[in-house]
């Protein structure tokens, strides 16, 4: 077994009227089967796009209910908006080590 390279993290929109997710299936897919990498998605992460929870799974992901387990444990959290529309709840979770691409 391959170690993980990078644990990234797709936590849901929160901004209101925000139906876009950071990353699709395929991305998942090509981040595990190229890079060894580990995706971490919340669940419901891409419901407004289209995109179910199992579709994330079959790609690879590992799908978490709580967004605080997905910032704590991602080295890389893959959003959206900016850190401007982020809610109150996530900005307490934003730590020194933590990249953030957006």
């Amino acid at each position: 077994m391959e170690a993980v390279v990078l644990i990234v993290g797709v936590p849901r929109e929160t901004k209101d009227n925000e139906y876009r997710v950071a990353m699709v299936p395929a991305g998942v897919t090509a981040l595990i089967d190229r890079g060894g990498h580990k995706v971490l998605v919340e669940q419901g992460a891409g419901t407004g796009s289209g995109v179910s929870d199992e579709d994330y799974a079959r790609a690879g992901a590992e799908i978490l209910s709580n967004p605080h387990e997905i910032w704590a444990k991602a080295e890389l959290i893959m959003k959206i908006k900016n850190l401007c529309h982020l809610s109150i709840s996530s900005c307490s979770m934003v730590r020194r080590s933590l990249l953030i691409s957006i």
